[in-house]
């Protein structure tokens, strides 16, 4: 096999697995983290006030509502789906980010799943 047959070969197999890659991490990992949106973060009651919310999502996982606003998470083994809401000074929710960070063995990624503002 001549020297050009094999470098030819070598970028076929090297652009293919650098798709299988893309298309893992781009399309299936993010496919994957939506589906498992629980129930409750699908439809955030934005508009209204702090105290609602908290009835509505449970006792949030860290309360820095005055600084960030509350954020809810759930791990599944190594990676986490979380959901933070933000509120305006009189703590009625103005805007939520529902995000997912996916821990692979050499790093790990964030994704935002879902978001909106009032």
């Amino acid at each position: 096999m001549s020297n050009k047959k094999l470098i030819i070969r070598s970028l076929i197999v090297t652009t293919i697995l650098v798709g299988l890659w893309l298309i893992y991490f781009e399309a299936i990992v993010p496919f994957a983290a939506k589906a498992n949106i629980p129930y409750r973060w699908q439809n955030i009651p934005l508009g209204q006030k702090r105290n609602i919310v908290h009835d509505y999502l449970g006792a949030p996982s860290i309360n820095k509502w005055n600084i960030k606003g509350d954020e809810w998470n759930q791990r599944k083994n190594k990676n986490r789906i979380f959901l933070n809401v933000t509120y305006n000074p009189d703590t009625t929710a103005k805007r939520y980010r529902i995000g997912f960070v996916y821990n692979y063995w050499f790093g790990k990624r964030t994704y935002i799943l879902k978001r909106d503002s009032i």
